[in-house]
């Protein structure tokens, strides 16, 4: 009976320690496939974007189970897309390859990267600039949007970012750049002037209690300043193309040099000591995030020349806390962590349970001789 127990205690432990390496090694991989899954059911079949002819992506949301153009990710293939354009040496700032590009997932296919799909995400993000209540401008999203830790959990549409406000700035500042064409200076100074204006009248940037200013990557009108997200990648995306902007434009009264220390201020307090959190609410970054911050990071040292950033990517580089314990120990689960635990352990069942029909057979072909 002991023994029983014994090699049960033993076969669950191997469970556990082998479906936990298996995740850590395959988990960004892992996510994607349940995104994939949960598509198929809803009837959208596997893909989590797709293209049209002009390179423009239709991504498929499986909680809501609609099919939509998402205006961030317009911007950030465009700029994709404008690596395949010769562009002029003085303006080499503007084309600075970002470390984290290469975290995020679904690279399109080389046949999309070409200079004609660049200038026609260009002419969308120009035409779809919508002005508010306000006189502000900024690239709405015209579908509903789940958020687990925002009060209220949705965000409904329409809805604008400033992450998208803010990144397409460097877009369009490349297509100025390469063609001289006003209507791309036009658009970008709109969405400037929205992406540095306050919540309150309209625009994408926040403050902190102290006075540092904060571009929210989600603009919720609803919520005080003080339960904003405040998103680190979106914010940081945001600078980035403020800082372009204002470059490009030779604007005098430069902003992004506070927006800049504003990440310097607070950037901390997205360090949860095991992992990285996605926002200033209680989320805490999935895989794909914490190494987008990685390399943010390092584009952030690039462009500052401070060592502090470097120093911070050296220390965040270090936390490999495994799936289960973030997931299950430091936080609570969500549908996609349950569901990526369920499908490893299924996995690791079935492969013990192959190894042992093997070795009982090895030992009952062994009797016989």
């Amino acid at each position: 009976m002991f023994k029983k127990i014994l090699l049960n205690a033993i076969l669950l432990l191997i469970l556990v320690i082998s479906t936990s390496w298996i995740i850590d090694k395959n988990e960004e991989e892992i996510s994607e496939f349940n995104g994939k899954l949960t598509n198929f059911i809803r009837g959208n079949g596997f893909n989590l974007r797709k293209f049209n002819k002009h390179g423009i992506p239709i991504s498929s949301f499986g909680r809501t189970g609609i099919k939509a153009v998402s205006p961030f990710y317009v911007v950030h293939y465009g700029l994709i897309y404008s690596d395949s354009i010769p562009h002029p040496e003085k303006y080499e700032y503007l084309w600075n390859k970002n470390a984290s590009t290469k975290y995020w997932n679904i690279p399109p296919d080389k046949k999309f990267i070409n200079k004609n799909n660049f200038f026609y995400a260009c002419d969308w993000v120009a035409e779809h600039i919508k002005q508010n209540k306000y006189g502000k401008y900024h690239l709405e999203y015209n579908f509903d949007w789940y958020y687990k830790h925002l009060s209220g959990k949705w965000l409904k549409a329409p809805w604008y970012s400033g992450l998208t406000d803010g990144f397409a700035l460097t877009l369009l500042s490349r297509a100025y750049i390469l063609t001289n064409d006003t209507k791309y200076k036009n658009a970008a100074e709109k969405l400037y002037s929205s992406v540095i204006s306050y919540k309150n009248v309209g625009g994408d940037t926040i403050t902190f209690k102290n006075g540092d200013l904060w571009i929210e990557e989600y603009v919720v009108k609803r919520l005080p300043d003080t339960m904003q997200p405040r998103v680190l990648n979106g914010m940081i995306y945001a600078s980035f193309g403020v800082n372009d902007y204002e470059k490009t434009f030779k604007i005098k009264n430069k902003l992004y040099p506070i927006y800049f220390k504003s990440i310097r201020n607070n950037i901390n307090r997205f360090d949860l000591g095991y992992w990285t959190s996605y926002d200033l609410i209680g989320t805490v970054a999935n895989y794909k995030y914490h190494h987008v911050h990685l390399g943010l990071l390092q584009d952030l040292f690039k462009i500052t020349n401070d060592t502090y950033y470097l120093k911070l990517y050296d220390k965040w580089k270090k936390y490999n806390t495994s799936f289960l314990l973030r997931h299950f120990y430091y936080t609570k689960p969500t549908v996609n962590s349950l569901m990526t635990l369920i499908e490893y352990v299924l996995l690791i069942l079935l492969i013990q349970s192959i190894i042992l029909i093997i070795l009982k057979k090895y030992i009952k072909y062994r009797r016989k001789k």
